[in-house]
């Protein structure tokens, strides 16, 4: 049975336009060995807010604070 889960992305980019993927190792449970964006669940609380879930989710997957990145465009779609 399917299970429908909101999630959000992030696709973060330099000057040079190289966009940074997450490479998943092989001996993970899902897209194992796969390049994929940043992004994860959407908590309770951020369920209103898909950018609040993003910043957390690139710190979380990458380190890096939401004052170091300079926010281009967002998209709220449902998918």
């Amino acid at each position: 049975m399917l299970k429908l889960r909101q999630i959000a992305v992030a696709f973060l980019y330099n000057e040079e336009q190289e966009v940074l993927f997450l490479h998943k190792k092989q001996k993970d449970t899902f897209l194992a060995g796969f390049l994929v964006p940043i992004g994860g669940h959407i908590e309770g609380d951020e369920i209103n807010e898909p950018q609040k879930a993003c910043f957390r989710e690139i710190e979380e997957e990458t380190g890096l604070k939401k004052d170091s990145i300079e926010i281009v465009n967002t998209w709220n779609r449902l998918l």
